[in-house]
């Protein structure tokens, strides 16, 4: 096991080993901590909004949520999101847990 010094050498080398690193987790951490982040702003952008982020919008920041969210669509259907993850996104709002019953049925919605 690295020492919190050590990641941080490790993490500081590049962005992709920053990336990977913190994939790893480290006891207290959350193993994916970019996901944790992005389930946050997904979760907070239906709770303003009250809607799914479109890939239609103007704002750069909702098409980028929008990409995020179908991401997590590939990730599924390859079972690639934990069972706490696939429950966070449903729990997040009826709309998601619909779309996310629409992927599990193959509708494309």
């Amino acid at each position: 096991r690295l020492s919190t010094t050590q990641l941080r050498q490790l993490r500081d080398t590049s962005p992709l080993v920053a990336r990977r690193v913190d994939r790893w987790g480290n006891g207290d951490r959350p193993a994916y901590p970019r996901w944790e982040e992005r389930f946050a702003q997904l979760s907070d952008f239906l709770h303003k909004r009250g809607h799914v982020p479109r890939k239609s919008s103007t704002d750069q920041n909702e098409r980028s949520l929008c990409l995020w969210f179908e991401n997590q669509k590939i990730a599924l259907s390859r079972r690639r999101l934990s069972t706490t993850q696939i429950e966070q996104l449903r729990d997040i709002s009826p709309l998601l847990a619909q779309r996310m019953d629409h992927w599990a049925s193959g509708d494309r919605a």
